[in-house]
């Protein structure tokens, strides 16, 4: 340890060798990854018991309540209890409650813009692709170029463009390569 003014006299390095250092850093590497599992487990503990909980029939009062509100007594456990407090609470006039509510029950604006966006970018992309393929059109004698629209699972993502091919007078195809025929 240093003396009080700062200078490292008496500091010893903390190894000897390589050696120590290596084997001192798997141990670490290995405490750590058993801390880690450890801490992983408990959180998936705390999880199931929080399930458990939640999935458990209501009682007494709040069983009660949850009649009151029209709930089926097969349905009276303690989340539907959760999400019937949450509703009074938005009934009564509880902004955040309302917005938590409706995000839960799949009516956040936010997220009905953003997927509104996107279809109305996907049907503009679509525009966009069939206006390069009508574009593309024919070949210079008229036949046509081959477009593939729809992949495996009926999206379309993959276009492939070929090039037109042309036919000479006497009907054998050639694209400007040479012939590779066997002579």
């Amino acid at each position: 340890m240093a003396n009080r003014k700062g200078n490292p006299q008496n500091l010893r390095p903390p190894f000897k060798s390589g050696e120590e250092a290596r084997e001192a850093g798997r141990k670490g590497g290995i405490k750590s990854g058993e801390v880690r599992r450890e801490q992983a487990e408990r959180r998936k503990d705390a999880r199931a018991a929080v399930r458990y909980m939640l999935e458990l029939t209501a009682k007494g009062n709040i069983a009660k309540n949850l009649k009151e509100l029209g709930v089926e007594k097969n349905e009276q456990t303690n989340m539907v209890a959760l999400q019937a407090r949450l509703f009074t609470s938005a009934m009564a006039g509880n902004l955040e409650a309302y917005m938590t509510l409706m995000k839960m029950a799949g009516y956040d604006p936010e997220e009905n813009r953003r997927e509104r966006e996107s279809i109305s970018s996907d049907l503009r992309r679509e525009r966009e692709l069939d206006a390069k393929i009508t574009a593309l059109g024919t070949g210079r004698d008229g036949i046509s170029t081959s477009v593939s629209m729809s992949d495996e699972d009926g999206g379309n993502d993959v276009v492939i463009y070929l090039p037109a091919i042309e036919e000479d007078d006497a009907g054998s195809e050639n694209n400007g390569t040479p012939d590779l025929k066997d002579s």
